[in-house]
């Protein structure tokens, strides 16, 4: 009866089935099932959770409704066509709704699978993820923390079901040992500079950025591989809905860098610095002739030669400058520190947007 009644409602808001191995039901206890899989009309799953638990009110009143949910071993799948994912969801109507009170919503070790036409190109695990109802929303959190990665995420954020732009928040991303032909928009920055066979290696990402709604606003962004420094200008937006960007970036091709490290001041000397005074020096023209501001706006599926442009240098920070060394003498890794910042907050499960501004315009 519990599975039947499940299909009969979940057409209301899901253009498919779900399948349930089994079903636990306790007067007055929680509902449990067990194996329950979310699948499209042609059979994809969406959503595999081993274990879903319900607390559920007002079953003796036969008017049950579902106030607190809880899962393990959760694998959620998403299907991209051309670049775009498009989950079958429906308006959602009474039909679902009207059991529904949610106060709480807590997910534990949960995978997120990324396939495309080729087949599964993305595939993390260790998530949690909780939501708490304040007020007519949720607070919600997002984690990722796993002993065997040094792969790091965090969310941290709001959602209203009657805002426009719903969901809001801040998350961090710190990526350790990334293939870069995994990451298009950086193996199309690769290609672009013609930096030999740079797109096969591996690379190191951090990036923290607020999201409003579909629309991620990067507040930092950096990645170092054995040939390339990058670091994103702050305001830059990514559009998840449709995938459009639009942001700069400094790229610093390493080679081309590397022969002027003598010429730059001692990394304390060089960290007391003005980026008033620096710009006076002799090397803060060698070196903007050195380096490359890259302008990506498009879609992040388009041919490098129609996504990135190529603009003028005009001015380079002190930060920039540094980065980009240590990048260098780490032989293109990532500088020490970032995970001694950020790794409390990904371990309590915690992000806390920095009060700090990300780095200036470049």
């Amino acid at each position: 009866m519990l599975r039947w009644k499940l299909n009969r409602e979940l057409t209301a808001c899901w253009d498919g089935s779900i399948h349930v191995a089994g079903v636990e039901l306790h007067w007055n206890g929680p509902v449990i099932l067990r194996d329950v899989a979310l699948r499209d009309p042609t059979g994809r799953e969406w959503l595999r959770v081993a274990d879903l638990q319900a607390s559920i009110v007002g079953i003796s009143r036969f008017q049950p409704v579902v106030t607190d949910l809880r899962a393990r071993g959760v694998e959620i799948r998403a299907y991209c066509t051309d670049g775009q994912c498009r989950p079958p969801w429906k308006s959602q109507g009474e039909g679902v709704a009207k059991y529904l009170d949610v106060r709480t919503v807590t997910i534990e070790d949960a995978t997120v699978a990324v396939f495309n036409e080729q087949g599964a190109f993305w595939r993390q695990g260790g998530f949690r993820f909780t939501a708490r109802r304040r007020g007519d929303g949720y607070d919600l959190l997002c984690s990722r923390w796993r002993d065997d990665s040094l792969d790091r995420f965090a969310f941290n954020g709001r959602y209203n079901p009657g805002d426009a732009s719903a969901l809001t928040g801040q998350g961090l991303l710190h990526m350790d040992d990334a293939g870069i032909r995994l990451l298009p928009v950086v193996s199309g920055i690769v290609t672009f500079l013609s930096l030999g066979n740079g797109a096969t290696g591996t690379c190191g990402l951090e990036a923290t950025f607020d999201l409003t709604g579909p629309r991620a606003t990067i507040r930092r962004g950096r990645l170092a591989s054995t040939v390339l420094a990058l670091e994103a200008q702050e305001g830059g937006s990514v559009d998840l809905s449709d995938g459009t960007l639009d942001f700069y970036v400094v790229a610093a091709p390493l080679e081309d860098v590397r022969s002027l490290l003598p010429s730059l001041p001692p990394m304390g000397v060089l960290g007391q610095l003005t980026d008033e005074l620096f710009s006076t020096m002799d090397i803060f023209s060698l070196l903007t002739a050195r380096l490359t501001r890259l302008h990506i706006h498009g879609h992040w599926n388009d041919p490098p030669e129609k996504l990135i442009t190529k603009e003028p240098l005009k001015d380079l920070h002190i930060t920039t400058v540094e980065f980009i060394r240590q990048a260098i003498e780490m032989g293109g890794a990532l500088p020490a520190g970032t995970l001694n910042v950020l790794g409390e907050v990904f371990k309590n499960g915690t992000a806390k947007p920095s009060t700090a501004s990300g780095p200036s315009s470049h």
